[in-house]
């Protein structure tokens, strides 16, 4: 399977050399190459490889859904009506959420997942 990133780099060099726009091209592509090397694009693709790992259970589904749906709703503990303040209890989700995701990532990159692990069965004594 070809590697994503030189995979969509090709298709819109492609693109934008049938569009014309030789300055916008170069610029765009000047533009990927850096944002591809930039620490949150890299963190972005290690938690869409750690999601399609099969490694993520269903309390970390449910943790990034409730944090994902708090934030985009408009009922929370202090309303975001408020300025400054309202937007306080967004950013404590999200730093908690943001930080516990952060450990998974790194413990999956090292190869500590938990699951996948079997527990050693107890020899049972007569």
């Amino acid at each position: 399977m070809a590697n994503t990133p030189t995979h969509v780099k090709d298709r819109l060099n492609e693109f934008l050399s049938k569009s014309g726009g030789k300055k916008v091209r170069k610029e765009f592509m000047d533009w990927i190459e850096k944002a591809e090397d930039l620490e949150i694009v890299n963190r972005g693709k290690q938690l869409w490889a750690y999601l399609q790992s099969g490694k993520v259970s269903g309390f970390e589904k449910a943790l990034l859904a409730g944090a994902l749906l708090y934030l985009i709703t408009p009922t929370d503990v202090l309303p975001d009506w408020i300025p400054v303040v309202g937007w306080l209890d967004d950013l404590g989700v999200a730093a908690l959420v943001v930080a516990f995701i952060t450990h998974r990532l790194d413990d999956f990159e090292q190869g500590k997942g938990k699951k996948g692990k079997r527990k050693k069965k107890r020899k049972a004594t007569a």
